[in-house]
């Protein structure tokens, strides 16, 4: 290979290929689309998982859970950390946690985790699963 043979099939605005225009041309006939098949008819169109007619992958592979739309994540929050963000006798919440400045990822549910307590919280954890509780069951009565 030489230094002008490098850009020699490289057309930046290259020619439509003009089928069914004689033989001559070499699109003519069949337009390039062989003799008879699935392929040389109007309108053909090949599914992205089709594999020649064997099984396709897709098919082959069983199908295994599925995504829930409204799972919650979670996220572990060091105890030992909130100490660095929160100030002494702060009230810990998941509303807290998920306002402001946290110590953990952005998640739906942050989840309390190991490390050190911090100097005497007030945590409202229980107290808001309670509340929830008895407001569910004033909407049931």
């Amino acid at each position: 290979m030489k230094i002008h043979d490098v850009n020699e099939d490289i057309t930046p605005n290259r020619r439509r290929k003009r089928l069914g225009r004689g033989r001559g041309s070499g699109h003519g006939k069949t337009s390039g689309k062989g003799h008879k098949g699935h392929q040389s008819r109007a309108g053909y169109s090949r599914q992205a998982t089709f594999q020649g007619g064997m099984m396709p992958v897709v098919r082959r592979v069983p199908k295994r859970g599925f995504n829930n739309r409204f799972a919650l994540t979670a996220a572990a929050v060091n105890v030992g950390d909130l100490q660095e963000c929160l100030e002494a006798g702060a009230e810990i919440s998941p509303d807290a946690l998920k306002t402001g400045q946290r110590p953990c990822p952005a998640s739906d549910r942050p989840a309390a985790g190991a490390g050190p307590a911090p100097a005497v919280p007030a945590w409202r954890h229980r107290e808001v699963q309670a509340a929830a509780a008895a407001g569910a069951a004033a909407a049931a009565a």
